[in-house]
């Protein structure tokens, strides 16, 4: 019975995760070509789009993301060619890795198969892992490590005296902590404090092992991760600090020295201490943290970017805020230190987006997941205990999660990529795929870079074009018959895409969204 249950409970993760992953949503953004692209460069030349040898970021736009997914890419595009199901295909597999993960981690957490199979069920179900399992998002491959991380650190302590098993475990344990560290910036922070609270936590269980194994595990730890902060150049770091946190800061400092300067103008010598930039800094820290508590972000809208929820909807279903109500109430009735790691995983989660000028952000805050879920499952245990015996309850309880589950299955899967396509770059997809059926007719494709973003990285991904020429011959203002420009062109067999063409071009053909809304227009001189 329970083997079965496990099996159904996998193949309804399976099925959200892979049913018509190539057409919701509607296309691929700009970091999954850069992902893609860039691994099958590193296929066949061994080198990035920059000629970089096996780099250990993916500069892509000069972000430079971490490298993990990128070199996940590279087995699913040698089987399956630079195509969109080889894009995305990482992300799902690991999201489907990620729920069995935690399937074990609440086994291991709470002893209940209860528990465990309902988490391992919620997971599967819900909106916010849903969505980012079937995109490739960095965060959640690194999810999967961060989850399974734990698992086995659990496994390895689990067991006194040590047995081979759990130097194994140990040994797996660091290995993941470290990839998460390759997967996604945000881990970065969130993780060394979440293995931290865990020492606090399990000390008496820790401190049972010789000091060497421990010594040796955060040496194992150090020197998988030390290659990160070796061999990446200064540049790398800064430019991520500015995409992420220069902003906030600057705000904060200009909201400083503006409320500063009023409180001189009415003789308030206390505003130069009251309004100093790090109070302004710290309080927007604050803010930016208590807002992914916030229960809009959670249930009812998100976090207002298209790309990461659907409309009208929060990252969690609506029948786990009285779960999550109920499960914090029992939480504290009966606390041990497994319930005190899976509050201080919850508390510590969100840290990873606070520097960020987009708060609440649902990629950075996103480990914070699995506790919600773990709890939400207590609960629900919890809950079955009392209605168990009513059937009318157990009734009522199934259908509202089935509605749920049937509001955001439709939501998701037959409006959201209508809407939500201008997010998903579908009108650049869809430029490149018809200028690519139209190259032999032409002499030059101009592509207007002023109005479509990272254009370029479209063109190489949808033209499947030859990495070692690009690396030689060309670069983000063109390569091949493809010029990527903010002017026009000016011969007459040249073909140009732009959002409205100038009036001395006769169109050849309009790019519209899936709504019927006029996207781009494709073009030559008359």
């Amino acid at each position: 019975m329970r083997k079965a249950l496990f099996i159904a409970i996998l193949l309804l993760c399976l099925i959200l995760r892979f049913y018509k992953i190539t057409e919701v949503p509607a296309s691929l953004n700009w970091d999954e070509v850069s992902n893609a692209y860039n691994a099958y460069s590193i296929l066949k030349t061994v080198k990035d789009e920059y000629g970089n040898f096996l780099p250990l970021a993916n500069r892509s736009f000069d972000d430079y993301k971490p490298p993990a997914y990128m070199y996940f890419t590279i087995p699913s595009v040698w089987i399956f060619g630079l195509s969109e199901f080889a894009a995305r295909l990482p992300s799902a597999v690991f999201g489907v890795l990620t729920c069995v993960a935690v399937f074990f981690l609440v086994k291991k957490l709470t002893d209940s198969d209860a528990v465990s199979y309902t988490s391992f069920f919620l997971l599967s179900i819900t909106p916010w892992h849903i969505q980012f399992s079937r995109a490739g998002f960095e965060a959640n491959v690194g999810l999967f490590f961060v989850a399974s991380g734990f698992t086995f650190l659990l496994y390895a302590i689990g067991k006194y005296p040590l047995r081979l098993t759990s130097y194994i475990y140990f040994l797996i344990s660091a290995l993941f902590f470290a990839l998460s560290f390759y997967s996604y910036n945000a881990y970065r922070i969130v993780v060394p404090l979440i293995v931290f609270s865990f020492y606090i936590i399990f000390r008496d269980k820790i401190q049972q092992f010789p000091k060497k194994l421990l010594i040796t595990y955060i040496i194992v730890i150090l020197g998988l991760i030390s290659p990160l902060f070796l061999t990446l150049s200064k540049e790398a770091f800064l430019k991520r600090f500015e995409a992420t946190s220069q902003n906030v800061r600057q705000k904060d400092i200009d909201k400083s020295i503006e409320l500063i300067d009023q409180d001189i103008e009415r003789n308030l010598s206390l505003g130069k201490y009251l309004h100093n930039r790090r109070v302004e800094i710290v309080k927007t820290y604050v803010s930016n943290y208590l807002v992914h508590f916030d229960l809009n972000f959670l249930f009812l809208r998100g976090d207002g970017e298209l790309r990461h929820n659907v409309q009208n909807m929060g990252f969690l279903y609506l029948f786990e805020l009285p779960l999550l109500i109920f499960g914090f109430y029992r939480l504290f009735q009966k606390f041990d230190k497994s319930k005190l790691f899976i509050l201080s995983w919850l508390l510590i989660a969100p840290l990873g987006a606070i520097t960020g000028s987009e708060a609440p952000h649902a990629i950075r805050s996103y480990s914070i997941v699995i506790p919600l879920i773990i709890i939400a499952s207590f609960s629900f245990v919890e809950f079955w205990k009392i209605i168990v015996h009513n059937k009318i309850s157990i009734f009522v309880f199934a259908f509202i999660i089935f509605l749920s589950s049937l509001i955001y299955s439709d939501e998701y899967f037959k409006h959201y990529p209508v809407y939500s396509a201008p997010s998903w770059q579908f009108a650049t997809k869809q430029a490149a795929l018809i200028t690519k059926s139209l190259e032999d007719k032409h002499s030059q494709i101009t592509v207007d870079s002023h109005n479509i973003e990272q254009a370029y990285i479209f063109w190489l991904f949808y033209t499947k074009y030859d990495p070692a020429d690009y690396q030689s011959n060309g670069s983000k203002k063109g390569f091949g018959k493809y010029v990527f420009d903010n002017n026009p062109p000016v011969g007459t067999k040249s073909l140009y895409v732009t959002n409205t063409l100038p009036p001395n071009f006769e169109k050849i053909q309009t790019v519209y969204f899936p709504d019927g809304e006029k996207a781009l227009e494709i073009g030559s001189i008359q």
